[in-house]
Protein backbone atom coordinates (compact mmCIF):
# COMPACT_ATOMS: atom_id res chain seq x y z
CA UNK A 1 0.00 0.00 0.00
CA UNK A 2 1.16 3.62 -0.42
CA UNK A 3 2.64 5.05 2.67
CA UNK A 4 -0.07 8.05 2.44
CA UNK A 5 -2.89 5.79 2.77
CA UNK A 6 -0.87 4.71 6.35
CA UNK A 7 -3.02 5.64 9.05
CA UNK A 8 -3.86 4.71 12.74
CA UNK A 9 -6.62 2.85 11.51
CA UNK A 10 -4.85 0.50 9.51
CA UNK A 11 -4.63 -2.96 11.25
CA UNK A 12 -2.42 -5.01 8.46
CA UNK A 13 -0.47 -2.74 6.25
CA UNK A 14 2.55 -3.51 4.01
CA UNK A 15 4.97 -1.39 1.95
CA UNK A 16 7.49 -1.09 -0.30
CA UNK A 17 10.24 1.21 0.34
CA UNK A 18 13.97 2.73 0.13
CA UNK A 19 15.17 3.63 3.43
CA UNK A 20 16.58 7.30 2.94
CA UNK A 21 17.92 7.53 6.26
CA UNK A 22 19.27 5.38 8.80
CA UNK A 23 19.78 6.43 12.62
CA UNK A 24 22.37 5.61 15.10
CA UNK A 25 21.42 2.95 17.64
CA UNK A 26 21.23 5.62 21.05
CA UNK A 27 21.61 4.09 24.23
CA UNK A 28 20.10 5.57 27.01
CA UNK A 29 19.50 5.41 30.84
CA UNK A 30 16.29 6.89 32.09
CA UNK A 31 15.38 4.71 35.27
CA UNK A 32 15.66 1.40 33.72
CA UNK A 33 18.60 1.34 30.48
CA UNK A 34 16.89 0.90 27.11
CA UNK A 35 17.93 1.85 23.41
CA UNK A 36 16.02 3.27 20.80
CA UNK A 37 16.46 3.95 16.90
CA UNK A 38 14.29 5.05 13.76
CA UNK A 39 14.84 4.52 10.34
CA UNK A 40 13.10 6.96 7.27
CA UNK A 41 11.38 4.97 4.45
CA UNK A 42 10.41 6.48 1.23
CA UNK A 43 7.77 5.12 -1.77
CA UNK A 44 7.32 5.21 -5.36
CA UNK A 45 4.78 8.00 -5.09
CA UNK A 46 7.27 10.23 -2.89
CA UNK A 47 6.05 10.07 0.78
CA UNK A 48 7.60 9.51 3.54
CA UNK A 49 7.28 8.15 6.94
CA UNK A 50 9.59 7.21 10.12
CA UNK A 51 9.98 3.46 11.40
CA UNK A 52 10.80 3.59 15.67
CA UNK A 53 11.73 0.64 17.22
CA UNK A 54 12.97 0.10 20.91
CA UNK A 55 14.65 -2.36 23.16
CA UNK A 56 15.45 -5.82 20.98
CA UNK A 57 13.53 -4.04 17.71
CA UNK A 58 15.79 -1.00 18.23
CA UNK A 59 18.90 -3.30 17.62
CA UNK A 60 16.94 -5.61 14.74
CA UNK A 61 16.51 -2.24 12.95
CA UNK A 62 20.30 -1.38 13.24
CA UNK A 63 21.61 -4.76 12.13
CA UNK A 64 19.12 -5.77 9.14
CA UNK A 65 18.53 -2.38 7.87
CA UNK A 66 20.93 -0.71 4.93
CA UNK A 67 20.47 2.68 4.10
CA UNK A 68 19.46 3.15 0.41
CA UNK A 69 18.40 -0.40 0.01
CA UNK A 70 14.44 -1.33 -0.73
CA UNK A 71 12.66 -3.32 1.89
CA UNK A 72 9.05 -4.68 2.49
CA UNK A 73 8.02 -3.78 5.66
CA UNK A 74 4.33 -5.36 6.61
CA UNK A 75 2.93 -5.71 10.48
CA UNK A 76 0.21 -5.97 12.33
CA UNK A 77 -0.84 -2.30 13.85
CA UNK A 78 1.99 0.18 15.46
CA UNK A 79 0.83 2.46 13.22
CA UNK A 80 0.82 6.26 15.65
CA UNK A 81 1.08 9.55 15.60
CA UNK A 82 4.53 11.35 14.26
CA UNK A 83 6.32 13.91 16.73
CA UNK A 84 6.88 17.00 13.98
CA UNK A 85 9.22 18.50 16.37
CA UNK A 86 11.73 15.19 15.67
CA UNK A 87 10.43 14.45 12.02
CA UNK A 88 12.28 16.51 9.12
CA UNK A 89 9.31 16.20 6.80
CA UNK A 90 5.67 16.65 6.48
CA UNK A 91 4.25 12.95 7.77
CA UNK A 92 1.10 12.99 10.13
CA UNK A 93 2.22 9.00 11.15
CA UNK A 94 4.61 7.10 12.05
CA UNK A 95 4.96 3.24 12.94
CA UNK A 96 6.68 1.33 16.03
CA UNK A 97 8.59 -0.84 15.19
CA UNK A 98 7.12 -4.79 16.65
CA UNK A 99 8.74 -8.44 17.14
CA UNK A 100 5.96 -9.31 14.45
CA UNK A 101 7.27 -6.77 11.89
CA UNK A 102 8.04 -8.39 9.06
CA UNK A 103 11.41 -7.14 6.84
CA UNK A 104 11.85 -8.36 3.57
CA UNK A 105 14.74 -7.20 1.90
CA UNK A 106 13.78 -6.95 -2.31
CA UNK A 107 15.45 -5.73 -5.46
CA UNK A 108 16.05 -2.30 -6.34
CA UNK A 109 13.35 -0.36 -7.73
CA UNK A 110 14.71 2.76 -9.83
CA UNK A 111 11.38 4.39 -8.93
CA UNK A 112 12.37 4.99 -5.74
CA UNK A 113 14.72 8.06 -5.38
CA UNK A 114 17.49 7.61 -2.60
CA UNK A 115 16.39 10.81 -1.53
CA UNK A 116 13.49 13.54 -1.67
CA UNK A 117 14.11 17.26 -1.22
CA UNK A 118 11.51 20.34 -0.58
CA UNK A 119 14.57 22.67 -1.66
CA UNK A 120 14.55 26.13 0.04
CA UNK A 121 17.48 28.26 -1.36
CA UNK A 122 20.25 29.56 1.43
CA UNK A 123 18.24 33.45 0.97
CA UNK A 124 14.79 31.59 1.94
CA UNK A 125 16.26 29.46 5.06
CA UNK A 126 18.02 32.58 6.05
CA UNK A 127 14.51 34.20 6.97
CA UNK A 128 12.96 30.69 8.28
CA UNK A 129 12.15 30.55 12.34
CA UNK A 130 14.62 28.99 14.62
CA UNK A 131 13.53 25.20 14.47
CA UNK A 132 12.34 24.88 10.97
CA UNK A 133 13.36 22.18 9.26
CA UNK A 134 15.13 22.46 5.62
CA UNK A 135 16.49 20.98 2.85
CA UNK A 136 19.05 23.18 1.06
CA UNK A 137 21.69 22.35 -1.41
CA UNK A 138 24.88 24.26 -1.84
CA UNK A 139 28.69 24.96 -2.34
CA UNK A 140 31.04 24.80 0.66
CA UNK A 141 33.06 28.25 0.82
CA UNK A 142 35.42 26.95 4.26
CA UNK A 143 34.92 24.63 7.02
CA UNK A 144 36.56 25.34 10.21
CA UNK A 145 38.49 22.80 12.68
CA UNK A 146 36.54 20.37 15.07
CA UNK A 147 35.31 22.12 18.70
CA UNK A 148 33.81 20.25 21.66
CA UNK A 149 30.48 21.38 23.15
CA UNK A 150 29.16 20.70 26.29
CA UNK A 151 25.58 19.53 26.74
CA UNK A 152 22.96 20.00 29.29
CA UNK A 153 23.51 16.54 30.05
CA UNK A 154 27.29 16.48 31.12
CA UNK A 155 28.01 14.70 28.11
CA UNK A 156 30.33 16.26 24.96
CA UNK A 157 29.68 16.52 21.77
CA UNK A 158 31.75 17.27 18.73
CA UNK A 159 30.69 20.02 16.25
CA UNK A 160 32.15 21.78 13.49
CA UNK A 161 31.33 24.90 11.33
CA UNK A 162 31.13 25.48 7.60
CA UNK A 163 29.56 28.02 5.38
CA UNK A 164 27.37 27.37 2.47
CA UNK A 165 26.02 29.31 -0.72
CA UNK A 166 23.82 28.70 -3.66
CA UNK A 167 22.97 30.79 -6.57
CA UNK A 168 20.69 32.90 -4.21
CA UNK A 169 24.90 35.27 -4.35
CA UNK A 170 23.77 34.25 -0.30
CA UNK A 171 25.55 32.44 2.56
CA UNK A 172 24.51 30.83 6.01
CA UNK A 173 26.51 29.41 8.39
CA UNK A 174 26.02 25.46 8.82
CA UNK A 175 26.97 23.51 12.18
CA UNK A 176 28.05 19.93 11.77
CA UNK A 177 27.48 17.93 14.93
CA UNK A 178 28.95 14.04 16.30
CA UNK A 179 30.10 12.09 14.02
CA UNK A 180 28.90 13.87 11.15
CA UNK A 181 31.56 16.52 12.26
CA UNK A 182 33.96 14.75 11.89
CA UNK A 183 32.63 12.27 9.07
CA UNK A 184 31.54 13.88 6.76
CA UNK A 185 33.33 17.21 7.76
CA UNK A 186 36.45 15.12 6.93
CA UNK A 187 35.70 14.42 3.26
CA UNK A 188 34.79 18.47 2.72
CA UNK A 189 38.00 19.34 4.77
CA UNK A 190 40.08 17.16 1.69
CA UNK A 191 38.04 18.25 -0.85
CA UNK A 192 38.98 21.78 -0.26
CA UNK A 193 42.07 21.03 0.11
CA UNK A 194 42.34 19.17 -2.79
CA UNK A 195 41.39 22.98 -4.84
CA UNK A 196 37.70 21.51 -4.90
CA UNK A 197 34.40 23.68 -4.02
CA UNK A 198 32.67 20.51 -2.56
CA UNK A 199 28.68 20.71 -3.42
CA UNK A 200 26.51 19.46 -0.53
CA UNK A 201 22.67 18.41 0.03
CA UNK A 202 21.26 18.71 3.46
CA UNK A 203 17.44 17.29 4.08
CA UNK A 204 16.17 17.94 7.64
CA UNK A 205 18.39 20.64 8.88
CA UNK A 206 17.34 22.81 11.72
CA UNK A 207 17.33 26.51 11.60
CA UNK A 208 18.98 27.94 14.66
CA UNK A 209 19.44 31.23 15.80
CA UNK A 210 22.78 31.06 18.14
CA UNK A 211 24.74 33.92 17.64
CA UNK A 212 22.98 33.94 14.21
CA UNK A 213 21.10 32.22 11.34
CA UNK A 214 22.71 28.90 10.85
CA UNK A 215 21.22 25.45 9.86
CA UNK A 216 22.24 22.19 12.40
CA UNK A 217 23.20 18.81 10.91
CA UNK A 218 22.44 16.48 13.48
CA UNK A 219 21.76 13.08 13.55
CA UNK A 220 18.60 12.96 12.07
CA UNK A 221 19.55 14.91 9.30
CA UNK A 222 20.51 13.33 5.78
CA UNK A 223 23.90 14.72 4.75
CA UNK A 224 25.11 13.97 0.62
Amino acid sequence: MPIKDINDHCYRWSLRARVTHKGKLVFFETGTAGCVMSVDVADAESSEIRIVGFGENAKRLSSEIEQGSVYIFSGNSGVQRSKPAYTPYKSNWEIKASKTMEIKRVEDDLRIPNVFLKRTSVLDASKLSQETFVDVIGGVMWIGQTNISPKDSGAFMRRRMLCLSDESSHSIDMCLWDSKAEDEGSEIEDKLGRGERPIVCVKGGRISDYNGKSISVTGGSTLL
